[in-house]
């Protein structure tokens, strides 16, 4: 049986660097949490903790999807997640509760048919092409989405979900002549491999045994209803719809697996925060089932993050207990005389000090001012994201992010936004166009409660073309937008059983290279037509900046030199100043106007 450890001290943002110092020994993980949301703050973080790929596992009630709906940007998502842990690269998933806790086909089904492909190797066309449709994959005139191939000759293009671009294999009669990945939008080649695994496109996959067994079970339910039944034989007859039929995988296996046992296996797994957990799943009809990953094997360690010490819900031993002192990085708002003297006295104590940003720009200001205060070498600057910084005492090492020097960043963020989100369900009428990011437009229809394994919540309904409904819990409306069109216009709804949707954001992007190609071409026009070259600065400049009643910050001076420089060349300038609200953009403007 596995071994139990509980780590108490560890809550909310400490728990992607203890998470990522397990990590370092290699291997696979699962980190399971409360929360689809929780699982991505986490997995973001763990991104600059861990040594290795990091994956989210999308949440069992992201959508609950009726008639021949099927989402295929969610089923890519869980597939590649499977993906990073059946591989031999250490990797970790990270997945959300009710995720981690669906049904899967038990492993010696799922990877029973899985595809080794090497240079030299011998296949048949007709063979590979009929392994590939045993796989799940979609045949497509172009390879263009994960779970799709084409063939052209004896070229066969494959898009594995999970990979970031798909793989072209040549076939010289029956050997297999070169493997390359390629950019599926330019169709260019981007990197010769000599080897690729070809993992499923589906998680149900075609079974006549398990089939028939799902026949007779469901035919003896009698808490399926008739219409219900004869939509679900339709999908099996039709072999269409898998992700519909995974709704009812204990009909076609009885014992399924899960993602702790579905795969090679892992070398550890963390259960954050169990008591939020077991809340959680409340209700849910899925007791007992979490107590299994304590039954994993000797070999692999189940960690228990708690912030203090408690009674675990889901065991009832422990092989070994102990507690890690954590705390959130102090906060300095832009005030950096304090973080001046905050850093002074972690090195003074001792510590090891990492400032984390995101660009090599800043990393540059920040490089600057540990110069200046006497602190070169002994503060380390890295490139990355976290949500907020970390301090771990006991071992001494704090780490501290950009949003807890300079609070405007995290204030630009919060204002990122993609058409117009919404934060309530009462932003909506009935009637109401909507875009739903892996579904496409759609029309809200109201609001229904609905009763879900037992579970009483309500739903967003929103009707695409012909007869397909798309149910978002209301908890989850994050995923839909109002739709942001030309005035009066009524837009195209789309089908969720299609991939128009998907062909549109195809386009888009398509578009999107086009325009930035003619971006490219009239910068390159610009840079070799002269410009006016301006006198250096006179008196009279020099006067007019003194008169500044304020101090200059180091990036209003740094972009007054570049713009003076720009302007003294023989060169068209061609700059863009961008800045937050108040911070100086107009100065800077003013003394290039004046210098002109």
């Amino acid at each position: 049986m596995a071994r139990i450890v509980n780590i108490t001290g560890i809550s909310d943002i400490r728990t992607a660097p203890v998470a990522g110092e397990i990590a370092s020994g290699g291997g696979h993980g699962l980190i399971i949490t409360a929360s689809y949301g929780r699982a991505r703050r986490i997995a973001s973080d763990l991104s600059f903790f861990a040594p290795c790929k990091v994956a989210v596992l999308p949440d069992e009630e992201q959508s609950i999807l009726r008639f021949e709906a099927r989402s295929a940007e969610v089923l890519a998502a869980r597939l590649g997640a499977f993906k990073l842990l059946a591989e031999d690269e250490a990797g970790i998933v990270v997945a959300p509760v009710m995720g981690a806790l669906k049904p899967l086909p038990p492993a010696d089904v799922f990877l029973k048919d899985v595809l080794r492909l090497e240079i030299g190797g011998e296949t048949e066309r007709s063979e590979l092409i009929a392994a590939l449709v045993r796989l799940g994959y979609e045949r497509s005139a172009t390879a263009e989405a994960p779970g799709q191939f084409a063939v052209r000759g004896d070229i066969i293009d494959v898009y594995m979900p999970g990979d970031a671009e798909p793989v072209r294999v040549e076939l010289f009669d029956t050997e297999i002549d070169s493997i390359r990945v390629y950019d599926h939008m330019t169709q260019r080649s981007l990197e010769n491999i000599n080897s690729k695994t070809v993992y499923p496109a589906r998680i149900l996959l075609d079974d006549e045994e398990a089939f028939a067994r799902a026949r007779k079970r469901i035919s003896e339910d009698p808490d399926i209803t008739e219409e219900e039944r004869d939509f679900i034989f339709e999908c099996i007859d039709e072999g269409i719809n898998h992700q519909y039929l995974e709704r009812f995988m204990t009909y076609f296996y009885p014992e399924p697996a899960h993602v702790w046992d579905i795969l090679r296996g892992f070398d550890f797994v963390i259960i954050e925060d169990p008591s939020r957990i077991a809340e959680e799943i409340k209700d849910r009809n899925v007791d007992g089932i979490l107590e299994n990953v304590n039954q994993l094997p000797d070999d692999i360690t189940v960690y228990y993050f708690t912030p203090f010490a408690q009674q675990i819900p889901f065991t009832d031993r422990l092989d070994e207990l102990s507690h890690i002192a954590s705390r959130q990085a102090p906060a300095f708002n832009g005030r950096l005389d304090v973080l001046e003297a905050e850093l002074k006295r972690y090195v003074g104590s001792g510590y090891d000090v990492t400032l984390v940003c995101s660009s090599q720009d800043r990393l540059i200001n920040l490089s600057e001012l540990i110069d200046r205060i006497g602190l070169k070498g002994k503060v380390e600057l890295k490139e990355g994201s976290i949500s907020s910084g970390t301090e771990l005492p006991d071992t001494k090492r704090v780490w501290i992010s950009e949003t807890d020097m300079f609070p405007n960043i995290r204030r630009r963020r919060s204002r990122k936004r993609k058409g117009a989100p919404i934060k309530v369900f009462t932003d909506l009428r009935k009637g109401d166009y909507v875009v739903h990011e892996a579904h496409g437009v759609g029309r809200f229809a109201g609001v229904e409660k609905m009763d879900i394994h037992g579970s009483v919540r309500d739903y967003l309904r929103i009707e695409y073309a012909g007869k397909d409904v798309l149910f978002v819990p209301v908890d989850q409306m994050e995923s839909i937008q109002k739709f942001v069109g030309s005035d009066g216009a009524e837009p195209k709804i789309n089908g969720l059983s299609g991939g128009d949707w998907q062909k549109t954001k195809a386009r888009a992007k398509a578009a999107i290279r086009d325009m930035a190609e003619e971006f490219l071409k009239l910068s390159a026009e610009r840079a070799v037509t002269p410009g006016y070259r301006f006198g250096a600065d006179s008196t009279w400049q020099k006067e007019f900046e003194d008169a500044f009643p304020y101090a200059e910050t180091e990036d209003q001076l740094r972009c007054t030199e570049e713009i003076k420089k720009d302007m003294e060349s023989e060169k068209a300038m061609d700059r863009l100043l961008c800045g937050d609200v108040g911070y100086g953009k107009i100065e800077v403007a003013c003394r290039a106007v004046f210098k002109c």
